[in-house]
């Protein structure tokens, strides 16, 4: 398996068969991969996440967003079970350095028996689509959470993240089964907010429930189980396809934005955190460019300011997490609100 950089919030696709440079180049009618499980250094864990494609077939989303990555098409076989849980073993064959072939001069880690390049900080059902669409997705995250417990010495610390665009928790039946997973499992759910109007919404996401029923979700949602709220913020292209002019958020969709995660702590959100960032490549439909860090850091700190202003009670300190192109940035005035 190849490891390539990849980034959660924009589809975290298997690696294209025939394509160019995947941090620079992207072209319609891309190959997928069609892999199940996939390495990825990542921008939002710090390091090797191993993400989990419930899609290898073609992507599946109830989304069409502006910046995504993942394009249509096909690739291989559909989602197994036992083909998921092969290459977990695979994996921690890998990791133990229980395959053939040339092994390193002698280090402590060899000693050990393990390759701690090959140790994942989390596994992470991305892929390629929304994953709450899958009827597969349950059963996967019991079969990592198995792993965990059977192969404790590779596997052991990594979280159970799932990155989800928030249509999800308006099926009674997945927001059941997703707050019996982070009962059970510990499960981590990094849940989409990009906009605070229909309309914005709509130049971002393009398609899905109507936006206050996703943000009626979030809050049901969040008065049981936590979540990090995780928002993409990028330059938009102009109405027409002709205008190459990229416009950033406008300062009412921020400020809309920011009142509405203080409305959601004021319901009683479980609000474990806030990620805002940015696409770290380039959108192969070139609708979206990437914000400056100096218009990241200042959108984040509006949602500390409305927090303030509405006096929105969030319990213990909570991370506020800002990501760049290039990766994180340090967040003036603290990490947390």
């Amino acid at each position: 398996m190849d490891i390539r950089r990849a980034d959660e919030g924009e589809g975290r696709a298997g690696r294209r068969r025939g394509s160019a440079d995947p941090e620079t180049h992207w072209a319609p009618g891309q190959i997928r991969s069609g892999d199940i499980l996939y390495p990825a250094m990542s921008r939002r864990t710090g390091g090797l996440s191993l993400g989990i494609n419930l899609f290898p077939e073609g992507k599946l989303c109830s989304f069409d967003c502006a910046y995504c990555e993942v394009l249509p098409g096909k690739g291989g076989p559909a989602f197994s079970l036992s083909a998921l849980e092969k290459d977990l073993a695979a994996w921690k064959a890998l990791a133990s350095k229980e395959v053939d072939g040339p092994t390193p001069s002698t280090t402590k880690d060899q000693v050990a028996g393990l390759d701690l390049s090959k140790i994942p900080l989390d596994f992470a059902f991305a892929g390629d689509g929304e994953p709450t669409l899958s009827s597969s997705l349950f059963p996967a995250i019991d079969a990592v959470a198995a792993a965990r417990l059977k192969w404790p010495t590779v596997f052991g610390a990594a979280k159970i993240i799932l990155i989800t665009n928030s249509t999800g928790f308006l099926d009674a039946r997945i927001a059941a089964g997703l707050h019996d997973a982070v009962r059970l499992h510990g499960l981590e759910i990094w849940a989409k907010l990009d906009a605070g109007t229909e309309s914005w919404y709509r130049k971002m996401d393009r398609r899905g429930p109507d936006f206050e029923s996703i943000v009626a979700s979030l809050l049901a949602f969040s008065r049981r189980s936590p979540l990090v709220i995780q928002s993409m913020f990028c330059k938009l292209r102009g109405e027409s396809m002709a205008d190459q002019e990229m416009i950033d958020p406008p300062e009412e969709e921020i400020e809309a934005w920011a009142l509405r995660l203080a409305d959601l702590a004021r319901g009683g959100a479980r609000l474990a955190g806030l990620q805002v960032y940015t696409q770290s490549r380039h959108s192969p439909h070139r609708l979206t460019a990437a914000l400056d860090d100096a218009g990241l850091i200042a959108i984040a700190r509006r949602a500390v300011d409305a927090m303030d202003r509405m006096k929105a009670k969030i319990p213990g300190p909570k991370p506020i997490r800002v990501f760049g192109r290039e990766g994180e940035l340090e967040f003036p005035g603290g990490p947390s609100w």
